[in-house]
């Protein structure tokens, strides 16, 4: 029951917004945008339950920074990071061992979203503070804690971080703020 939980997370921002979208006005076209980067663990997960494919679970955390990149920065920033996301996916070969190659992948990945969400100042605050607990202490909580201590505590205090960066995502939702451009 737990690890469904946990696995229909990422979903939660996508159901919000739709929900959202019935009972309020409309959201900014870059929410809907997010929120699918949020989906991404969601549908990572379901093709690792249904085909038993570790490539979508390892390679996620990549896609996941590269469209909340292609969100929130300039057109030359996000080709940047995309040229850096595809070189560390390229690099993953020549890493020998599964744990060490989820770790990595998730390491640059999450650190790449922390330091967008960081930089960029002028993001509405709630969006920001969700993008860092999201991705900065959920990397913490991931790959320092859970990779040094797996058990159920560093487990459980992971998905504790996912829950509520996603919770902050849907807060900052309800009010959004000045449109954030998609894709400038």
């Amino acid at each position: 029951m737990i690890f469904e939980a946990a696995h229909a997370l990422g979903i939660v921002p996508l159901l919000w917004l739709l929900w959202l979208k019935f009972r309020l006005e409309h959201r900014d076209a870059a929410l809907w945008w997010l929120a699918a980067a949020f989906a991404v663990s969601f549908l990572a997960d379901s093709l690792a339950h249904l085909l038993n494919v570790n490539v979508a679970i390892n390679t996620y955390p990549l896609m996941q920074a590269a469209l909340i990149g292609l969100v929130l920065l300039d057109r030359a920033e996000a080709l940047k990071l995309f040229g850096v996301l595809t070189a560390v996916a390229l690099a993953v070969p020549v890493i020998q061992r599964p744990d060490e190659i989820e770790h990595f992948l998730s390491t640059v990945a999450s650190l790449s979203v922390a330091g967008i969400a960081f930089r960029y100042r002028s993001l509405p605050a709630r969006l920001r503070l969700s993008l860092l607990v999201t991705f900065g202490l959920g990397w913490v909580a991931w790959d320092l804690w859970y990779a040094f201590a797996p058990g159920w505590g560093s487990w459980l205090g992971y998905q504790g971080t996912r829950l509520v960066g996603t919770l902050l995502f849907c807060w900052a939702a309800l009010r959004p703020g000045p449109s954030l451009g998609v894709a400038r």
